[in-house]
Formats: C-alpha cells, sequence, structure tokens
C-alpha cells in the first residue's frame, strides 16, 4: 500500500459537498455515460503524496528518487509534530473568477478561470486557491515545500523552483472515447458555470487533513483507509507499517 496526505476526504461541509455534486452533475448532463462520478466521500484535495518504498526501518521517498535523484528517507514522527502543531489554517476559494477581469494571479501561468475546470487525461479535476483577505496567498505552496524537511516531496515541486499553490480535487472519470470537440465544450462549460457561481469557502485545518491508505491512486473508500491527523492512534509507527 502507499498513502497520501489528504483533505476532506470523507465528510465534507455542506458548501464543498453540494459544489462538488452540482459541478458532478452538470458533467453527467454533458458527457452521459462518458462520465463516471467518484462517490462523494472520495472527492479529496490532495496536499502531498508520500509515495514510498519500506527499506529496512526507513522508508524510501519515492518522488524524490524519481524527480531529484536523491535518496531521503521520510521522517514520519517529524511529519506529525508538524503538522499537529505548526501547521495553519487556511481557506480555500472555487469559483467566482471571472475570465474577464484580473484576478491578481495565475495558476501555472493560466487566468485562474482557464485553470478552475479541466479535463486532464481520463480525470475531471476542479481546482480552488488559498484566498485571504480577498487575495491569493502562497501557504498551500508553502506547505508543500515545508514538507520536504520530513523528506516529503510533492510531485508537482519537480525543480527547486517549481510552484504548486493549486489545491486541486477530481470529481470522476472521463471516458476514452469522449472526441476532443466534445471535451472542449465540456471545458468551456464548466469553466462558465464555475466563473458566474459567488465563490464557495471552505476552510483546511487540522480536523479536514488524513492519511490515505491506497492500492488504487483514485482512493476508492471499499479499498482505501483514512486515518485522521487528530486521531491519537495515527503514529508514526503506524504510517510506516503501512508500506509492509
Amino acid at each position: 500500500m502507499q498513502l497520501t496526505l489528504a483533505s476532506h476526504y470523507g465528510a465534507k461541509p455542506s458548501g464543498f459537498a453540494e459544489l462538488v455534486l452540482e459541478l458532478q452533475q452538470s458533467l453527467a448532463a454533458l458527457l452521459g455515460a462518458g462520465f463516471r462520478p467518484y462517490a462523494l466521500e472520495q472527492v479529496h484535495g490532495t496536499m502531498a503524496g508520500l509515495e514510498g518504498v519500506r527499506d529496512g526501518e526507513r522508508v524510501r521517498n519515492e518522488n524524490f528518487a524519481r524527480y531529484r535523484q536523491e535518496e531521503r528517507s521520510m521522517d514520519m514522527a517529524g511529519l506529525l509534530h508538524f503538522l499537529r502543531n505548526d501547521f495553519k489554517d487556511f481557506e480555500v476559494r472555487v469559483g467566482g473568477f471571472s475570465e474577464e477581469r484580473d484576478c491578481g494571479f495565475t495558476s501555472q501561468g493560466q487566468h485562474p478561470f482557464h485553470r478552475s475546470f479541466s479535463l486532464q487525461g481520463n480525470i475531471a479535476v476542479a481546482m480552488g486557491w488559498p484566498f485571504e483577505n480577498s487575495k491569493v496567498v502562497p501557504v498551500l505552496d508553502e506547505l508543500r515545500r515545508e514538507l520536504q524537511r520530513f523528506g516529503v516531496l510533492h510531485k508537482w515541486h519537480r525543480a527547486e523552483a517549481d510552484v504548486d499553490n493549486d489545491f486541486f480535487f477530481v470529481l470522476g472519470r472521463v471516458a476514452p472515447s469522449v472526441s476532443t470537440e466534445q471535451r472542449q465544450l465540456v471545458e468551456a462549460r464548466v469553466r462558465q458555470q464555475l466563473g458566474a457561481m459567488p465563490p464557495r469557502l471552505f476552510r483546511v485545518k487540522r480536523e479536514t487533513l488524513a492519511f490515505i491508505a491506497y492500492t488504487d491512486p483514485q482512493l476508492p473508500p471499499g479499498s482505501s483507509q483514512a486515518f485522521a491527523l487528530n486521531d491519537a492512534s495515527t503514529t508514526p509507527a503506524l504510517l510506516k507499517g503501512i508500506y509492509g
């Protein structure tokens, strides 16, 4: 099995749950059988993957090995201590990014209107960003960067200068049979839907964080197990033991 650090896996605040269901319904209407929605509890925001390989008492981080060619062991005790004591809550905003307006930031060089929803290969991905005082703040990118101190490399920090402040969540799977033209139409329609709606806000906090043990990276509830950050039974030994 593998581990990932996620927010809002399982139970969700009503505003976030309503948004997910609203977007899934739109995709089902546009794609029919070409869209398979995730179960509501399965939808989550990934903070950082903890892909690793057990080596005796150590767990080697696969992203450091793959993208930085570095041998780094994950410090589970340090990671837990940091998240439980130093993690700072932040609010995520999804929607309300009009294409005609300068939103004061870009995501991967693109206007947030265009990044707010996309069909990436066989997945439908929605996106939001940390906001404070009506502007984007880089707290999610900083959090992911801070995790490197504990041997955890976020896979979109492949180079030292890479930035990833995106709170992304997968809504479901898209069939390979969906044509390029249909994909473009769906992206345009859902982006317009998100851009026209009032901003949806929800908080990422210690209580929403969990380590998810999985064999299927889609994290289906039937084969995945969540270990809440705030649960005292979530220990370094337990997390290391996930890797076998």
